[in-house]
C-alpha cells in the first residue's frame, strides 16, 4: 500500500504540538497566553492523530496492535513511576485510571478492537451513533480518567470517520482543492487564530470540552451536546484545513520526526520534567513575552531533538518487535 508522506508531516506538526501543550500547560495558571495556546492546538491535535489512525486501520494482526499499544502505555506508566521517585522522592501509580499521557495508548488499543468487532457492520451508522453518544456523555460525571472512558467515547467519532473515508477519494479531493484549498485553509487557521486572541474571554469554555475528560460546566449543562457537536463541527474544519495545507513530500528533518512520532510521544514528558528540576522556568516565564516564547521553543527543540535520533526509539521498536515477532511477513 502506497505511504503518502502528507501523514507523517502531519503527525510531526501534531506531536509537536502535544509537547507544546505539556509545556504550556505546566506554568497555564497566571499565563492566559499558555492558555490560548492550549486552546487553540487542542481544537485539532488529538483527533486528527487518532483520525490518521483510523483512516490507516487494518483488519489483520489487530490482537498484536492492541498488545503492542497497551505495552506502551503501560511501560509509559512504569517509566513515569521511576522517574518521579528519583525526581521528586515519591510513588505515583495508577492502574486504572489514566489522567495523563497514556490514555491516548489505550484509547487507540479499545478502538482497534471495536472497529475489529464492528467490521461487518454498517460503519457510516457507527459513526452516527459514536457522535450521538459524545454528545450526550458529557452529562455523566462517572466518566473521567477511569479506565479513560469519557476521552475513549469523546474522540472514538474520529477514529470511525477515519476508517470510513476512503483515502483515496480524500487525497483527489485534496488535489482537486489546489491552491483555492491552500488558501482555504490559510484563512480558516487565521480566523481559529483570531478567534483564540480577540474573543478568549467568550470562548474559553469549549477548552473543557476540547480535553475530552470532562463532564459539562453548569453553565452549558442543558445545551451540552449542543457544544459537543459544535467543538467537533470546529474540530473537523480545523483537521481538514491542516490537511489542504501541509504538503505530500518529504521534508528534511520534519518527515523523520512523523515517523517517530511515538518516540517523541514516550519521552517527551520525561524531558519536560528533568528540564523543570534542572531550571528555573517560572523565572524565564515572568521575563514577559520573550521569556515564554523562549520557554515553547524549547518544546519545539524537546521535539526535534527526540524526533531526529534513533537512540530514542527504545523501549517502542523492542516492544513492537517482541510482539510482532510472530507475525508472518508478507
Amino acid at each position: 500500500m502506497k505511504r503518502y508522506d502528507l501523514w507523517d508531516n502531519l503527525k510531526a506538526l501534531l506531536i509537536m504540538s502535544v509537547v507544546i501543550g505539556h509545556f504550556a500547560e505546566i506554568y497555564i495558571k497566571g499565563n492566559p497566553s499558555f492558555e490560548m495556546v492550549k486552546l487553540f492546538i487542542y481544537a485539532f491535535h488529538m483527533p486528527l492523530f487518532i483520525f490518521i489512525s483510523g483512516l490507516h486501520h487494518r483488519y489483520t494482526n489487530v490482537m498484536e496492535r492492541i498488545i503492542y499499544l497497551v505495552s506502551i502505555g503501560l511501560m509509559w506508566k512504569m517509566v513515569r513511576t521511576v522517574s518521579v521517585f528519583f525526581l521528586y522522592g515519591r510513588v505515583h501509580f495508577t492502574l486504572l485510571s489514566e489522567p495523563g499521557v497514556p490514555w491516548f495508548m489505550f484509547a487507540l488499543a479499545v478502538y482497534e478492537g471495536a472497529a475489529w468487532i464492528l467490521r461487518k457492520q454498517n460503519m457510516k451508522w457507527a459513526l452516527v451513533v459514536s457522535i450521538l453518544l459524545a454528545c450526550f456523555a458529557g452529562f455523566d460525571n462517572s466518566l473521567g480518567d477511569f479506565l479513560c472512558l469519557s476521552r475513549i467515547i469523546i474522540f472514538f467519532p474520529f477514529y470511525l470517520a477515519g476508517v470510513v473515508i476512503d483515502e483515496e477519494k480524500l487525497f483527489s479531493l485534496r488535489e482537486k482543492a489546489g491552491r483555492l484549498g491552500i488558501m482555504a485553509g490559510v484563512a480558516i487557521f487565521i480566523l481559529w487564530a483570531s478567534a483564540v486572541v480577540f474573543r478568549f474571554d467568550q470562548i474559553r469554555i469549549i477548552l473543557h470540552l476540547l480535553a475530552g475528560r470532562n463532564p459539562f460546566r453548569n453553565e452549558i449543562l442543558t445545551t451540552g451536546p449542543l457544544w459537543r457537536l459544535a467543538c467537533d463541527l470546529l474540530t473537523a474544519v480545523l483537521c481538514f484545513a491542516l490537511i489542504l495545507l501541509v504538503p505530500n513530500r518529504k521534508i528534511k528533518g520534519v518527515t523523520r520526526i512523523g515517523v517517530n512520532s511515538i518516540n517523541v510521544y514516550f519521552w517527551h514528558y520525561l524531558c519536560l520534567e528533568i528540564l523543570l528540576y534542572l531550571v528555573n522556568c517560572e523565572d524565564l516565564i515572568s521575563q514577559g513575552p520573550l521569556g515564554k516564547m523562549i520557554y515553547l521553543m524549547m518544546a519545539v527543540a524537546v521535539t526535534i531533538f527526540l524526533g531526529i535520533s534513533n537512540i530514542f526509539s527504545f523501549p517502542c521498536k523492542q516492544i513492537k518487535k517482541a510482539v510482532f515477532a510472530n507475525v508472518k511477513k508478507s
